[in-house]
């Protein structure tokens, strides 16, 4: 009894190692591209955070800019003004500090080394100037 049960258990063995042999050539492919697959997206997803978090400190830098330049620049010339208002010059003047500001909060935030075009901050600034104006 024992000989047959023992008998019997190789056999399933050998079968069981036949078809592991056998389906190993198919199986480890198909588990390379989905592992490969699911590395993908989770690489893609850190970047995405990556972009997302450069892009809330690019904002803040300008936030915080526009609203310093505001405060020490802007402010005392409207006061200053008969009107009220800035002239083009002075527009133009105070838009190219928030930009250097902008530029100098960058560094404090720790976006050193990673070049900021002058379109994506005029952008943002642009868009921070309306918020304030609202």
């Amino acid at each position: 009894m024992n000989e047959i049960l023992l008998q019997i258990l190789m056999v399933l063995l050998n079968a069981v190692l036949l078809a592991v042999t056998l389906a190993t050539p198919i199986l480890v492919p198909r588990l390379v591209r989905l592992l490969a697959a699911k590395r993908d997206v989770a690489t893609n997803e850190v970047e995405q955070e990556k972009r997302a978090e450069r892009q809330s400190r690019i904002e803040d830098a300008c936030v915080t800019a526009v609203n310093s330049i505001a405060q020490g620049y802007v402010s005392p010339l409207k006061d200053a003004a008969s009107d009220g208002k800035l002239t083009e010059a002075e527009r133009k003047e105070a838009f190219a500090k928030a930009i250097t500001a902008a530029r100098k909060h960058l560094l404090t935030l720790g976006i050193e080394g990673v070049d900021v075009s002058s379109e994506i901050l005029e952008d943002y600034i642009e868009e921070a100037v309306g918020r304030l104006k609202r």
